[in-house]
């Protein structure tokens, strides 16, 4: 009988202990931009994984829980984001928080959305200027730079070769609108002059905007735009012969390093990858 109560407290003792070992399962909702032209955020997913499963070695970080991600391919569209983080909203599990988006244009609608759900959001690669707005995005949190970071080095970049005059190109929309205006700005304060400005609407021919800084004699050029613009801006670049000893094209760095290779799945982009990888690895 005695024997018997011991066994007894030694199970309940155990079951207690399994209990406590027992980890809560929180889960993310991760927006990744997947199977789209251009940049493609599917290497973000095994890093990402990397740091929950740091997180989740630990016993000083979330103590007695278990961090998951689900997946989310935005395809870099603003339309299918928002789907996204309505699917996170309404099918289980419960996700506690966001992760994302890719690029700020997704990452722009799925905040504008998700602050009305009281959802906290951080995302690791939408640098707009617009995003930093708190009254429109109050629940948005980045780990990289606005992108107005960007016009101080490239200024910085122009006064130390000596450049007076420079142009630029960009993608029209309020997230390069934004910085494009900033970057003039300080060319004017830092006394370069800009021979010409020129913009362009994605997914068009950019034949004009080249042709312009062309006639202006454009040899410095700065460009704010999207990985699938470069292709046709270096496009266009080849064909006017724009490229090569006496230009200088300052670009985004984080255009891949043989982005050119996308041009077979862009239609109105009339160049074959290796034409635009003459133009644009010079």
């Amino acid at each position: 009988m005695n024997f018997s109560l011991r066994s007894i407290f030694v199970i309940i003792a155990l079951f207690r202990l399994n209990s406590q070992c027992e980890k809560i399962d929180l889960y993310i909702g991760g927006f990744y931009p997947i199977d789209n032209v251009g940049w493609n955020g599917s290497g973000l997913i095994p890093a990402t994984q990397m740091a929950i499963d740091d997180i989740n070695s630990r016993s000083d970080i979330l103590p007695n829980h278990r961090l998951n991600l689900i997946i989310g391919n935005t395809k870099a569209l603003t339309n299918l984001g928002v789907k996204v983080l309505f699917d996170f909203i309404h099918l289980p599990p419960t996700k506690i928080m966001l992760l994302g988006c890719g690029f700020a244009r997704v990452t722009s609608a799925v905040a504008g959305v998700a602050k009305y759900y009281n959802l906290m959001q951080t995302t690791f690669s939408s640098e707009s200027i617009l995003l930093s707005d708190k009254t429109k995005y109050p629940n948005l949190f980045r780990t990289c730079f606005s992108n107005s970071a960007w016009s101080l080095p490239q200024v910085l970049l122009a006064k130390h070769f000596n450049w007076t005059k420079v142009a630029t190109i960009a993608r029209r929309s309020d997230v390069y609108d934004a910085s494009m205006e900033r970057l003039l700005s300080d060319l004017y304060q830092a006394n370069i002059e800009v021979l010409a400005s020129e913009g362009f609407i994605a997914g068009t021919n950019f034949k004009r905007q080249i042709e312009n800084l062309k006639a202006k004699d454009a040899r410095i050029i700065i460009g704010h735009f999207q990985e699938e613009d470069a292709l046709e801006v270096f496009c266009q670049a080849y064909r006017h012969g724009m490229y090569g000893f006496g230009y200088a094209w300052i670009v985004p760095g984080f255009l891949s390093p043989t982005f050119w290779n996308n041009a077979v799945n862009v239609q109105h982009v009339n160049c074959t990858p290796q034409e635009i990888a003459i133009a644009a690895n010079y």
